[in-house]
C-alpha cells in the first residue's frame, strides 16, 4: 500500500477496499467525503495493481482539493491515466458518473449527514445492480440505514474497527462472492467476528508499517542533515587553515586563534 495512503481514520479500512476490488471489479469507483484522499489512493492503487481496467474518481470539499505535494504528484505521475480527483460534494456526481454505472461508491462520514430524499434518489441512478457501498462511521446504527436504502436488493455488514464501516453490496450473479460472504457472516456470528477479526488485524499491520516507515524516513532524514553539517563544516576547516599560518583569519566566520586553531565567532 502507497506510504501515503495509510494515514487517518482510513487506514484501517483500506485492506477491505482491496478486497472489495478484487473481488467486484468495478467498472467505476467514486469516492467522496472530507478526509477520503486515502480512499482514494487505495481504490487507485487497487485498480492498478489488480489491473481492474477500470476508473477512479474522488470528490473532496474545495479546503481539500489542493493536497500536499508528495499525494498531487503520486495522483498526476502514477494514477492520472484512469483517476480524476474533483471538488466538489454529493452534486458533482450528477455530472461525473452516469446512470447505472458506479461499481463502488466510497463514502466519508460527512456524507452520510447531508444525504437528503433528492440526494438519495440521485445516488440510487448512479449504482449498478451489484455495486458495494461503504460508508465510514456510523457504528451507531445510522450509517448502515443509509447504506440499505441506497440498494433495495443487497446485504449488509458492519466493521466496528477504527471509526466504523457500514458495508451494502448489491446480490450480483449466482457467483458473486462478496454477497454470499457478508450473507454468511450475518447469519453466523462466529463466521462474522471472525471476518472482523482478519481485517482489523490486516489494518493494524499496515498502520504500524506506516509508523515503523515514518520513524525510518526521519532517521534518515536525521543521518543526512549531519552528515551536511559535516561537510560544512569541513569545507570551512579547509578553507581557513592555511590562513592560519599567516595569522590572518580567511573569512568573517573566524577570529582570534587558540594556541594556533582559529575558532569560530562567538554569537
Amino acid at each position: 500500500m502507497d506510504r501515503l495512503g495509510s494515514k487517518g481514520a482510513w487506514a484501517e479500512q483500506i485492506p477491505f477496499i482491496f478486497f472489495v476490488s478484487k473481488s467486484t471489479k468495478p467498472r467505476l469507483t467514486v469516492v467522496i467525503g472530507k478526509g477520503t484522499i486515502p480512499a482514494f489512493l487505495a481504490a487507485c492503487q487497487a485498480m492498478q495493481r489488480l489491473e481492474l481496467g477500470g476508473r477512479v474518481i474522488g470528490i473532496v470539499p474545495p479546503d481539500e482539493y489542493s493536497p500536499p505535494p508528495d499525494v498531487a504528484e503520486l495522483i498526476t505521475f502514477r494514477y492520472s491515466a484512469f483517476s480524476r480527483l474533483m471538488s466538489g460534494d454529493l452534486d458533482a456526481l450528477a455530472g461525473a458518473a452516469g446512470p447505472g454505472e458506479v461499481g463502488c461508491l466510497i463514502l466519508g462520514a460527512d456524507i452520510l449527514r447531508q444525504i437528503d430524499a433528492t440526494s438519495l434518489e440521485m445516488l440510487r441512478s448512479r449504482l449498478s445492480a451489484d455495486a458495494v457501498v461503504l460508508a465510514m462511521g456510523g457504528a451507531d446504527g445510522t450509517g448502515a440505514a443509509s447504506c440499505q436504502s441506497m440498494l433495495d436488493r443487497g446485504v449488509s455488514f458492519s466493521f466496528m474497527h477504527g471509526d466504523g464501516l457500514q458495508v451494502r453490496a448489491g446480490t450480483g450473479g449466482p457467483g458473486a462472492m462478496l454477497p454470499q460472504l457478508l450473507d454468511q457472516a450475518g447469519n453466523d456470528p462466529a463466521l462474522g467476528f471472525a471476518i472482523s477479526q482478519a481485517f482489523l488485524r490486516l489494518g493494524q499491520g499496515l498502520r504500524s508499517r506506516q509508523r515503523a516507515s515514518d520513524a525510518h524516513a526521519a532517521v534518515e532524514r536525521l543521518e543526512l542533515d549531519l552528515s551536511q553539517a559535516r561537510e560544512s563544516s569541513m569545507l570551512r576547516w579547509k578553507r581557513c587553515a592555511p590562513a592560519s599560518a599567516t595569522g590572518r583569519p580567511a573569512c568573517r566566520s573566524c577570529s582570534t586563534s587558540r594556541r594556533g586553531r582559529w575558532l569560530p565567532k562567538r554569537r
